[in-house]
Order: C-alpha cells, then structure tokens, then sequence
C-alpha cells in the first residue's frame, strides 16, 4: 500500500483505505466507514481554512 500511499500523499492527495473485518461483517458499509473516518482525522490536521473550504464543499454536495 506504501507504493500507492507516497505519490498520492507527495502530490497532496488525500488517501483513505478500509479493510474487510470478519467480525464487523453484520455491519453495513464497516470498511467504507472507516475508509472515510481515515479522511476525516486527514482533514482535521489541515489549516481552518482548508477545513472550511471541505465544509463548503461538502455542504453544496448534500444540497444544503
């Protein structure tokens, strides 16, 4: 996974990565939650305005 994870991180990409858990298969969608929890935690450790920028952009996404 590094060999993917450098250029992306090197190019300010963001990457985000789930794995199957057997014992949380009874749980919808469990490894895109933690996919997009790891982008979360990512996004958190960015300046406020990049922070703010996400939330405009998020926002316009869902319609709000």
């Amino acid at each position: 996974m590094a060999e993917v994870h450098e250029p992306i991180g090197g190019q300010r990409g963001y990457f985000i990565a789930g794995k199957f858990d057997q014992f949380k298969r009874n749980v919808p969608f469990a490894s895109l939650i933690q996919a997009f929890k790891s982008l979360i935690l990512q996004l958190l450790t960015e300046r406020d305005a990049q922070i703010q920028i996400w939330k405009i952009k998020t926002l316009i996404c869902i319609g709000k």
